[in-house]
């Protein structure tokens, strides 16, 4: 996935249930895999509830 196309990271945001903002800090610190950010989101979530 790329942190420069909008789309890409704003369809993602709402896949994942976050910001478009934490998805570009997700793509910063773990790279465009789509299964690494999806794993990375899905624990951010988790943290977030808790």
């Amino acid at each position: 996935m790329s942190a420069d196309e909008d789309y890409e990271v704003e369809y993602f945001a709402k896949q994942v249930g976050l910001t478009t903002q934490q998805v570009g800090e997700l793509i910063r610190k773990h790279g465009n895999d789509r299964k690494t950010l999806e794993r990375e989101a899905k624990a951010l979530g988790k943290r977030r509830v808790v």
